[in-house]
Formats: C-alpha cells, sequence, structure tokens
C-alpha cells in the first residue's frame, strides 16, 4: 500500500494556508491563477522526466523531487497566484464550495502524478494489469479527503445554526467536545471508506475463506467482516480497520494469501482479533487523541507567549520526541500483546510463529529490524518462545499489561480534570462572547459587568477589543435580538460609523465599527481590507496599513474614503 505522504503535506499546506501567506481580500486574479493551475502539473511532468532518464542518478533525483514538488506547487497556487482568495470570494459562506474549490487543482496534480507513476509500478509481467495499482492509489487518496469532506459538511449544517456554531467555534468546551464528536464520526466512517476505495470483498478463495471466518467467529469476531483486499500480488499485509468496535473489519491481502499456508493465516486472524479484545484502538485513542486534545485546552488558557519563542520551540520538540517515544513502546507493547493473545487463543504460538517468520522474509529479509509501530520479528518470535515456557515471564508480562492500561487511564484522567477546571475558569468570558453571537446583547453586557477587570493579562487584549465591539453593537442594535434579523442593521450602521470615526478619530479607534461591517452579507473585499487596515493600525505596523492601503486602493475606493487612502 502506497501512503500518499505528498499529498498530506499539501492538505497539511492547506490547513495552514492562511498563517503561511498573508492574503488581502480581493486580491486574487484568475490570470495568476491559471498559471498556478498550470504550475500544478509539474509533479506529473517531472515523474514522467524520471521515467525518461537513462542516468540513474538523475532518474532517482527526479523520482524524489516530484513529489516534493506538489506541497510546493500548491502553496504557491494558494499564496502569490491567489487561488485562496478567488476560492473565499466564489464560495461565499458555503464550507463545502470553498473546499471544493480549494481541492479541485490538488486533486487533479495528484491524479496526473498517480497515473505517470503507476504506469512504473504495475507488476512487470503484466498478469494482474493497471488497475490495481492505479485503485490502490486512488483509494487512499479518497481516504485522506474524505476527513477534510467530513468536516466542510459539518461546518455548513453547524453554520446554519448561529448559537451551535459559536459554542464549537468560540468557546474551549465547546470545540473540544466538537472535535470528540468529530473524532468518532471519522472513526465510524473510516471502515466504510476503505471497504468501498479500496473494493475489499469476501471473496476469500475456499475453504481458506471459510476456515478463516470459522476461526474470526470462534474468536468472538464476526465472520462477515473478514474481507479481502485485492493489491495485485503487490501487498503482504493484514489489518484491523475500524477504531471503534462497530463498524470494523479484519482484512487480508491477495499476497498475504499467497505466501502463507491456512495454518499460519489463522494465526494471523488470531493475531487481529487479539488487537480488538485487547482494546488497543480504543486505548491508542484515548492516549494519543483525546489526552492531547484535553491538555491543550488547558494550555490554551496559560501565556505561552511570555516563555519567547526559544523556549516554546525547545518545549514543542521535546513533546515531539516523548509523544514519538512513547507512541513506538506502546504499539510494540500492543504488537506483542497481540501476539499472545493469538497464542492463547489458539492453543500454541507455532501458527503466530510461522507467519512471521514468513511474511519477514517475503517482506523484508531483515527479521532483527524494528520499525516505529511494529518490533522486530525475531523480538516477537523470542518473546512467544518465551511466554510459551516462562510461566514467570508470563505472570510479569500480563502486570505490565495492567500497569499501561493503568497508566493510560490516569493520563486520560489528569488530562481531563485540567481541561475541565479550564473550561470552567474561561467560561465566564467564553459565556459573554457566546452570548454576543447568539445576538444577546443585553446578556452580553451583564457578563462583562460581572468579570470587570478580572482577565488574565495575556487574554486582555483580545477581551478589550470584544468588549469595543460589544458596545459597538449595543449602540447600533441596543439589547440585539435574532442575528439574522439584526445582521444588516449591524453592517450598515458599523459601516456608516466606522467611515465617520475613520475620518474623525483614525484607524485604531474605527476598528470595532468596521469589524461589525464586515458581517455583510456580500462579504465585500473593501470592508475586510479596511477591517485589516484598521487592525494593523491597533497593533502600530506602519509597513502593514501601508500595503493594505494600496491593496484597497487597488480595489477601487468609494468616495467617501478618498480622504483616508487618498486617490
Amino acid at each position: 500500500m502506497v501512503v500518499p505522504i505528498a499529498y498530506a503535506i499539501a492538505l497539511c499546506v492547506m490547513l495552514l494556508s492562511r498563517d503561511l501567506f498573508f492574503v488581502l481580500p480581493g486580491s486574487g486574479n484568475a490570470n495568476a491563477a491559471a498559471v498556478g493551475c498550470v504550475l500544478m502539473l509539474a509533479p506529473a511532468i517531472v515523474a514522467r522526466l524520471a521515467q525518461a532518464s537513462r542516468q540513474k542518478r538523475m532518474r532517482r533525483a527526479l523520482s524524489r523531487l516530484s513529489p516534493l514538488l506538489l506541497p510546493a506547487c500548491y502553496g504557491a497556487l494558494l499564496g502569490p497566484c491567489g487561488w485562496l482568495d478567488l476560492c473565499d470570494r466564489w464560495s461565499g459562506t458555503s464550507f463545502s464550495s470553498e473546499l471544493g474549490l480549494l481541492l479541485a487543482p490538488l486533486l487533479v496534480a495528484e491524479s496526473a502524478r498517480i497515473v505517470v507513476q503507476s504506469r512504473e509500478e504495475r507488476d512487470p509481467d503484466g498478469a494482474f494489469g493497471l488497475w490495481p495499482v492505479l485503485r490502490s492509489r486512488f483509494a487512499f487518496v479518497a481516504i485522506f479527503t474524505m476527513p477534510w469532506v467530513a468536516l466542510a459538511v459539518v461546518g455548513d449544517a453547524l453554520h446554519s445554526i448561529r448559537g451551535a456554531f459559536a459554542f464549537v467555534v468560540g468557546t474551549s468546551i465547546g470545540l473540544t467536545l466538537g472535535t470528540l464528536c468529530f473524532v468518532f464520526l471519522i472513526a465510524a466512517l473510516l471502515p466504510f471508506a476503505f471497504r468501498f476505495a479500496l473494493g475489499l470483498s469476501r471473496a476469500i478463495p475456499e475453504p481458506t475463506g471459510s476456515q478463516l471466518r470459522d476461526t474470526a467467529a470462534a474468536l468472538g469476531f464476526r465472520g462477515s467482516a473478514l474481507l479481502l483486499l485485492d493489491s495485485g500480488m503487490r501487498t503482504v499485509n493484514a489489518l484491523l480497520v475500524g477504531p471503534l468496535p462497530w463498524p470494523r473489519y479484519l482484512v487480508i491481502t491477495d499476497g498475504l494469501l499467497a505466501v502463507l499456508d491456512v495454518h499460519a493465516l489463522r494465526g494471523v486472524v488470531a493475531h487481529e482479533v487479539g488487537h480488538a479484545q485487547a482494546g488497543h484502538p480504543a486505548l491508542l485513542l484515548a492516549l494519543f487523541v483525546a489526552t492531547p486534545l484535553f491538555l491543550a485546552n488547558a494550555g490554551q488558557q496559560m501565556d505561552v507567549e511570555s516563555l519567547g519563542s526559544p523556549a516554546v520551540l525547545a518545549a514543542g520538540a521535546a513533546l515531539a520526541v516523548a509523544a514519538l517515544w512513547t507512541l513506538r513502546r506502546v504499539s510494540h507493547r500492543f504488537e506483542h500483546e497481540a501476539d499472545v493473545l493469538s497464542a492463547i487463543a489458539l492453543g500454541g504460538a507455532e501458527s503466530c510463529i510461522q507467519a512471521l517468520q514468513r511474511v519477514g522474509q517475503v517482506v523484508s529479509g531483515e527479521p532483527d529490524r524494528a520499525t516505529m509501530l511494529h518490533p522486530s520479528e525475531s523480538s516477537r518470535v523470542a518473546l512467544l518462545r518465551r511466554f510459551a515456557t516462562d510461566q514467570a515471564f508470563r505472570a510479569r508480562f500480563a502486570l505490565r499489561g495492567l500497569r499501561l492500561r493503568r497508566t493510560i487511564v490516569f493520563a486520560w484522567f489528569v488530562a481531563f480534570v485540567a481541561a475541565a477546571l479550564s473550561w470552567l475558569w474561561a467560561w465566564p468570558r467564553e459565556s459573554a462572547v457566546l452570548a454576543f453571537h447568539r445576538g444577546d446583547f443585553a446578556t452580553a453586557r451583564g457578563n462583562v459587568a460581572a468579570i470587570g477587570t478580572n482577565v488574565p493579562e495575556a487574554q486582555w487584549e483580545w477581551w478589550d477589543r470584544f468588549r469595543q465591539e460589544l458596545d459597538a453593537a449595543s449602540t447600533i442594535a441596543g439589547d440585539g435580538g435574532e442575528w439574522d434579523t439584526i445582521r444588516d442593521e449591524l453592517a450598515e450602521g458599523g459601516w456608516r460609523r466606522g467611515v465617520e470615526t475613520l475620518l474623525r478619530e483614525g484607524p485604531a479607534a474605527a476598528r470595532p465599527w468596521i469589524a461589525l461591517a464586515t458581517e455583510d452579507e456580500a462579504r465585500s473585499p473593501l470592508r475586510r481590507s479596511v477591517l485589516l487596515y484598521c487592525e494593523a493600525a491597533v497593533d502600530a505596523d506602519i509597513e502593514r496599513m501601508n500595503e493594505i492601503a494600496a491593496h484597497i486602493r487597488h480595489l477601487g475606493m468609494t468616495p467617501e474614503l478618498a480622504p483616508v487612502f487618498g486617490q
């Protein structure tokens, strides 16, 4: 299976694009974007040049360059070529439309690169043709894209309910709960995505299929959930797909069926079922998803910026190293546990040992080499044989497993308590913001008055800006009302008063009014650019102010703005 690393990196570029590039509203140009779209074909062209090259070094260099070009060219298209701004303008307020526009050139570029590279990756004798290679490559692109599509659809659904959207986006507890719900949604969708994208089927050749399904059923796993992946004999593997108890599939590849007999295959099935019985997917989610998410909530309330960039980078690097080390240790432990559980289930370790030795010979030929997620075959075989003969070792092994689970539960609980305390501490301020975004200005003002100056120093600037916008909104719409009803009133009143304040007192004073003005349904690039100008003034960033002012003149100002931005 070929994991599309370059495509995954390009998706990360898309996620971080608004932080990587300072894109001015209305700056996108169709001609520049067209050039960027043509540039997106560079990875496929370089891949084709690599195939045509007769020099080994050049061929290797071009083959390595091709995947690197995909995220690089995509970043150039999004930022310098203005595609990000065009997608923002053309999509309106629809997250799904914006995602479709953002992904279109990336999918075309990756598809072209896949087609070019797959011609070289198909089996030499042509027995299986090009289709298994193409299906596998496109399937993983689809699987990597699926979470983004789900996120956009969920975002559109939430956006229609402003209170719910404000709770999820604007509060720490809402963001955490929303993220956890989304993780469970993806966990439920993932097995179906694998099944349909990779063309998994129940067509395991008989009598092997019946024997393996009987083995799975005897171990408490649905025999009907045992599926075959036709990879054109390119993949020798088995995997448990599905973090949740249901839906969940046990997948065996055609390559594995070809190299193992039924006895060894029963060991493989028992190993994968062992992962499910031991709760490994749930434990991994608790340790590497829920726990970091809870800790991140607590960390948001800390004044991290005061530590300075070097300290923050050093701490981040240390945490990353610790996380990778922990992932390796836990993953290796879980593989050993699944091996042991398969030996217990089958009444002996020989099936699992035979499968490990045979797969190790076929796949790597290096039985002593461990990977990030799997211990070496030799260490796994040695542990199985020791487990079978050493009763004291069996007791120690079980005790270490119990201690590991207690440690994971304890880490999760501590992280949850830390997050809960941070939610309680932040709720008075976040409830004021939530009331504001629901249109309940009276409640928001009451919450602000109750808080007074009891705001952390690190959040004071953000809080002061919020209070200014609340005061401006209250001046226009009083105690507020349904947001859809008062939205136009806030936008037009904010623009009128903002321009007056801009002319009379300057951009810093006008910022709260202009912020309300950008709530207009048309999402005017001019209004949003003026807001950026005012925010740069608040930050005393003269260079940024001059850049935005030149952009506003290029957009075409209204006569009322001429005294500020010139002709």
